[in-house]
């Protein structure tokens, strides 16, 4: 009988032994659990703090490039303050002129045509013909070469079918400025030279010149870099440009898929 009272105590002693490992089990499982669901929570907060960050990131950014625009956009209106004034002088000046030089008279006039162009292209949208922009080059170029009594060379060819294509105004206005610019014109067998051809789908646009040592060279990359933004804000990954200079020669080629 003593030996079945012991058998009953053990028993009740594993019982309790057993509950207790349970409930302690249950507990570290319950701990386990509030600290997982706790961890998935903080992941959950800081993930959302994330996304409100880069959403409020691409707000500033949106924000700023806005701001960019139109500060942009003022600075080409405030260049385009009073143009009839500009022009209107630019009238009285020609006809005072002409009787005296009507070589001047003539760059007046061919200033003025390229004045009208510059101010009424819109610098932000819309394409030109490539015609009306290859118009105003030869302007460039032939009041150049006046300024200089003819004693400068340059090169200017391009095809017939380049003159329909639509393109971004004034790159390539800007393209030859910085050839004048910065360029040694006046060695006959080193002239400038400046192409504009297709090739397939690509229009293509180079530029090669001589190095003028004694000009100041300030501000040229700064123009090309922001003639490149502008081509990457219309034209995205459908362009390449490349400048390069040897300290003798600058090269410049331009490729922008247009069909």
């Amino acid at each position: 009988m003593l030996t079945q009272w012991n058998k009953v105590d053990d028993l009740l002693t594993d019982q309790q032994y057993i509950f207790r490992v349970l409930w302690r089990a249950s507990q570290f499982l319950y701990f386990a659990a509030f600290f997982h669901l706790f961890q998935v929570y903080q992941r959950e907060q800081k993930d959302k703090e994330k996304a409100k960050d880069e959403l409020y990131q691409i707000n500033l950014k949106t924000k700023n490039i806005a701001l960019e625009l139109t500060d942009a956009k003022n600075a080409h209106l405030r260049a385009q303050i009073n143009p009839h004034l500009l022009f209107n002088t630019l009238n009285f000046v020609y006809q005072k002129v002409l009787d005296a030089s009507p070589q001047a008279a003539e760059m007046v006039m061919t200033l003025s045509d390229l004045m009208h162009y510059s101010l009424d292209t819109k610098f932000f949208e819309n394409m030109i013909n490539l015609e009306e922009e290859i118009e105003q080059v030869n302007n460039l170029i032939k009041l150049h070469m006046m300024r200089f009594n003819y004693e400068n060379y340059i090169s200017f060819k391009y095809t017939e079918e380049i003159k329909s294509i639509n393109f971004l105004p004034l790159i390539l206005i800007t393209f030859i400025e910085n050839t004048l610019k910065h360029g040694k014109l006046n060695d006959k067998a080193n002239p400038a030279l400046i192409e504009i051809y297709t090739a397939g789908d690509l229009l293509k646009i180079t530029t090669k010149n001589l190095i003028d040592h004694s000009k100041n060279h300030g501000g040229q990359h700064t123009g090309l870099s922001n003639t490149e933004s502008r081509l990457k804000a219309i034209y995205g990954d459908y362009f390449k440009l490349d400048y390069r200079s040897d300290n003798i020669f600058f090269e410049l080629d331009l490729e922008v898929k247009v069909k």
